[in-house]
């Protein structure tokens, strides 16, 4: 069975605004197609390690990064609940959720 990645929050942000996206998962060119397929402009991205441990700088640079180039900030809840101990008023979080295409079949297969 297939899945995808579908956005929980999407009304929480205005898809005019360009975005600085950061995330340090294991799937993140997933997480940045489901940004893109959203409608999100995407300036500039980086990627992290899988559990990156975020430093103060790591958060500061983001920021001061974003700022230059006038965009708004987005994480994963993932990342964002693991840097709770910085600066968060400038970052926001996508939530997500993994539909499974063709529902019903899968339910009634195990079963």
């Amino acid at each position: 069975f297939v899945g995808r990645y579908e956005m929980v929050n999407l009304v929480e942000f205005n898809k005019k605004e360009n975005y600085f996206v950061f995330s340090g998962i294991g799937n993140h060119q997933t997480f940045i197609s489901m940004l893109r397929a959203n409608g999100f402009n995407i300036i500039k991205e980086i990627e992290y390690a899988d559990h990156y441990k975020y430093t103060k700088k790591d958060i500061e640079e983001i920021i001061k990064n974003a700022d230059k180039l006038n965009c708004k900030i987005i994480t994963t809840e993932k990342d964002f609940f693991r840097i709770k101990n910085f600066n968060l008023e400038k970052i926001k979080f996508v939530k997500s959720e993994l539909k499974i295409i063709d529902e019903d079949k899968f339910i009634k297969d195990i079963i």
